[in-house]
């Protein structure tokens, strides 16, 4: 018998196009055909992804990770993990596929006594697509009101927005010179936000 995995909002997107599904550290994901060009879509949806909340978050999250910012929207990575400043009193902790778990138990291990903070692992309930290309602004910019100009959304930035009138937290995340947004939503909502892109995006 083959070992359960965990399986992303996206899979019944590979009976509508040609795509496969693939095993990622536990997770059953869409895996899409090669992809070059100014514009590529990927299924992230293993990554880790927790919403630690609190007056205190910020100095909580600061004794695991020295940079973590305070700045509302700024991020901070050590190439394993990123934090992101929702809010002063919000903080989103982005890691690898595989590892919420260990992230989780790291976070809830240092939580101080007394202190009225909450950790939570939303993995589970989170859609992510990533967005890589020249015409990552391109497409964007038709479905989401945020100016996606350097000066305002540098990389490490993460906003709160609407992106196709659904709610989502947008990422900047470049890989190197190559421009990358990580859009993190609602697991129902997966399918629709794909299909938009998709749509939005057709001559890109």
């Amino acid at each position: 018998m083959s070992a359960p995995v965990k399986i992303s909002p996206l899979v019944a997107v590979a009976s509508t196009q040609p795509a496969a599904l693939h095993n990622q550290a536990g997770w059953s994901v869409l895996e899409l055909p090669a992809q070059t060009g100014a514009l590529r879509m990927h299924d992230h949806s293993a990554r880790a992804k927790l919403i630690v909340e609190g007056a205190s978050a910020a100095q909580l999250l600061a004794t695991l990770w020295s940079g973590t910012p305070t700045a509302i929207n700024a991020g901070w990575t050590d190439g394993q993990v990123g934090v992101y400043c929702l809010r002063p009193d919000r903080y989103l902790v982005h890691g690898a596929a595989g590892t919420d778990e260990a992230l989780e138990a790291r976070v809830r291990s240092a939580l101080p006594a007394g202190q009225l903070l909450a950790v939570t692992n939303i993995t589970h309930g989170r859609t992510e697509i990533q967005l890589a290309g020249t015409q990552c602004v391109a497409l964007l910019s038709r479905l989401c009101a945020l100016n996606f100009a350097a000066s305002e959304f540098p990389n490490m930035c993460a906003k709160q927005t609407s992106v196709a009138k659904i709610s989502q937290v947008v990422v900047r995340c470049d890989a190197g010179a190559m421009p990358a947004y990580t859009l993190i939503g609602a697991r129902s909502l997966g399918q629709y936000l794909w299909a938009a892109l998709l749509a939005a995006g057709i001559d890109l």
